[in-house]
């Protein structure tokens, strides 16, 4: 069994060796550890796939060199793991462990001069979690005529809509819209700013393009809600059941959530026929990330 305290035996190297075909595994597995730190990857990321790449190490001997290593190989150990090892294996942790190899080969192929990568034809096992909730393109049409009514109503509130119409733009999380700043909104440029605080998010900083439209709303609220540095100076519960007010007074069955807004922007922006590759950065997700998001986003396509 390998524990997070055994993380010493992956410590990188004094000197990051040059890697060859003829470089053992352990040792290329260290010096991958090393260029995920220094990229100052997350502790948990990096916790993980420090311990699912080490089980494929301590499967195969740590001495084999990367030009011993073929899929049929990788193959077996994951059968070993999955049916043979007498540890209990989920289909979610099989799936990041494949991942996790994965990645490792792909960064360490040109890195080592490989003339293939063997995990490449590795199959990734569908964990099959249901699709998630989205809002067809009446609901959405019904969601913002409620958030008009709201707007003018007799106790009228601007906020509802105005939270609608930004996440259905921008797809952005629910900690993006807290975080928000009055200096992250350029209304000149028609730009917002997604920022993070911490140095290990900043891959996930964007640009996102906004309507006349929105900005015309936000206008409005800044001068009814006078906000001084966030844009929104409510809980993100509260954040949350403003943006449900919409859907409630739409009628509909479903939670409006913001969850469920990331979903719907981006299938509306697939369907539009957007790159996917601006879908992907618009979302913030890395490569690997994308790859089943953009599969759950086809999947939900067809749906819905």
């Amino acid at each position: 069994m390998f524990f997070a305290d055994q993380l010493s035996l992956f410590d990188p190297p004094t000197e990051s060796p040059a890697l060859s075909p003829s470089s053992s595994l352990q040792t290329a597995v260290a010096t991958w550890i090393d260029h995920l730190r220094k990229k100052d990857t997350s502790k948990h990321t990096l916790q993980a796939f420090t311990l699912d790449v080490k089980l494929l190490v301590e499967y195969v001997e740590p001495n084999l060199t990367l030009n011993q290593i073929t899929t049929t190989r990788i193959n077996q150990f994951l059968n070993w793991m999955r049916t043979e090892r007498g540890v209990p294996c989920s289909d979610k942790t099989y799936g990041r462990r494949v991942t996790s190899i994965k990645a490792f080969f792909r960064w360490v192929t040109p890195v080592a001069g490989l003339r293939l990568d063997p995990a490449e034809a590795v199959l990734q096992l569908s964990v099959r979690s249901p699709l998630p909730e989205m809002l067809t393109d009446d609901d959405v049409e019904k969601c913002l005529n409620a958030g008009e009514i709201i707007r003018r109503g007799e106790k009228p509130d601007m906020r509802p809509l105005l939270i609608f119409k930004l996440l259905l733009e921008t797809a952005m999380k629910k900690v993006e819209v807290a975080n928000l700043k009055l200096e992250h909104v350029h209304a000149s440029d028609e730009i917002i700013e997604v920022r993070y605080p911490k140095k290990k998010d900043w891959p996930k900083e964007r640009k996102l393009k906004i309507s006349r439209e929105w900005l015309g709303l936000f206008n409005e609220y800044r001068a009814e809600y006078a906000p001084k540095e966030a844009v929104f100076k409510w809980s993100t519960r509260n954040l949350e059941f403003l943006l449900g007010d919409t859907g409630r007074a739409a009628g509909l069955e479903k939670n409006v959530s913001f969850d469920m807004m990331r979903w719907t922007s981006a299938v509306r922006d697939y369907k539009a026929k957007v790159d996917p590759d601006a879908i992907r950065r618009k979302m913030g997700l890395s490569t690997i990330q994308w790859r089943e998001t953009f599969d759950r986003i086809k999947k939900l396509t067809e749906k819905y």
